[in-house]
């Protein structure tokens, strides 16, 4: 997490309306991770997931979801399930470290 790119997003927005927009990230989230274990909907699923990550300033996050994108477009399928266990640990990481972020200011 960058805190830097989320305390812009804060300065531009005010705190209350990031909070209301981080909020509605973490309800989507739980639903975009299960859409992504499951093939015919994991396209539009971390399609979504990038987007919704660099709406709330999580650009690594974003990126890393752009590789995986690009690697199920090329069938990269043997090292697919590797990236996506490794998106769900980095999702919770993120996530909990922008609620401690938030919880500080």
């Amino acid at each position: 997490m960058n805190q830097s790119l989320i305390a812009n997003r804060i300065e531009l927005m005010g705190v209350d309306a990031y909070r209301a927009m981080f909020d509605s990230y973490q309800s989507e989230i739980e639903r975009k991770m299960a859409e992504i274990k499951n093939a015919p909907t994991r396209r539009t699923a971390l399609h979504s997931l990038k987007s919704m990550s660099y709406a709330v300033g999580l650009e690594e996050l974003g990126n890393k979801v752009a590789d995986i994108e690009r690697m199920l477009a090329n069938g990269a399928q043997i090292t697919l399930q590797y990236q996506l266990d490794g998106l769900v640990k980095q999702v919770a990481g993120e996530v909990a470290e922008v609620k401690n972020f938030l919880r500080n200011i």
